[in-house]
C-alpha cells in the first residue's frame, strides 16, 4: 500500500515513529517500541493541503515538532505533531523542496535540499536557485541524526 515512501524521523522519546507517503499528502505517526522494532497502528496527524504541493523529507527539532519539506510547495513547514498544527512556514527560493536536516555545532542550524528536475526552463529563469541548499537559524535546536547498522 505504499506508493512514494519519503520522510521518516521519530519523536524525541523514540517512542513514535512519523512517516510521509508523498501522494497521500499525509503524515502518519506510528507507536514504536524501541526494544522490538515493532510499530503499531498507524494514524493521519498532519495532511498538507491542496495547492501546497506534497510532504516530502522531514526532520524533527528538540520540542518534538515536526519539520516537512513540501515538494512543489516552495517551503518548509513546522508542525505540531499532537494536534497537526502548521506553527511556522518557512518560504524558500526553489518549487522542490526535498528534505531538511538539522546541523551544526549546536544542532541549531536547518538545512534545506532543494531540486531542479523536472522544471520548466521559465521556472528555472525565474528561481536560479533551484537545486540549492539553504541554511536557517530557526531559533530551535534539532535531534541528532542516526547512522543505520548493518
Amino acid at each position: 500500500g505504499i506508493t512514494c515512501s519519503n520522510g521518516i524521523t521519530w519523536s524525541p522519546d523514540h517512542t513514535t515513529m512519523y512517516y510521509i507517503d508523498s501522494p497521500t499528502k499525509q503524515v502518519k505517526a506510528y507507536p514504536f517500541d524501541h526494544d522490538t522494532g515493532r510499530l503499531g497502528e498507524g494514524r493521519v496527524i498532519i495532511t498538507i493541503p491542496e495547492g501546497e504541493g506534497s510532504p516530502d523529507g522531514m526532520t524533527t527539532d528538540m520540542e518534538g515538532m515536526l519539520w516537512i519539506a513540501q515538494w512543489d510547495g516552495y517551503c518548509v513547514s513546522r508542525f505540531n505533531p499532537e494536534t497537526g498544527e502548521r506553527l511556522l512556514k518557512v518560504e524558500v527560493p526553489a518549487a522542490r523542496v526535498t528534505s531538511c536536516v538539522f546541523g551544526g555545532d549546536l544542532l541549531d542550524e536547518l538545512y534545506i535540499t532543494t531540486a531542479r528536475t523536472g522544471l520548466p526552463e521559465e521556472e528555472l529563469r525565474q528561481r536560479p536557485l533551484s537545486g540549492g541548499i539553504f541554511r536557517l537559524k530557526p531559533g530551535v535546536q534539532g535531534l541528532p541524526s542516526y547512522s543505520f547498522g548493518s
